[in-house]
């Protein structure tokens, strides 16, 4: 459970967007795969669209 929880991104734009330059600065990586396990169709749209907006930073 720890292992998961420390490889997710929650919390305000600004939370999220600073645990994304968090994992590529850890792992390298030069971009990232999300999946919002949310059943509502609207609701998981709107993660993607602030999860979008958190990735601005690059």
């Amino acid at each position: 459970m720890e292992a998961t929880a420390a490889e997710q991104a929650r919390g305000t734009v600004t939370t999220v967007r600073r645990r994304f330059a968090e994992i590529v600065e850890q792992t390298g990586a030069d971009e990232l795969m999300l999946y919002a396990s949310v059943y509502d169709a609207d609701a998981r749209i709107r993660c993607y669209e602030l999860a979008a907006k958190a990735a601005e930073w690059a």
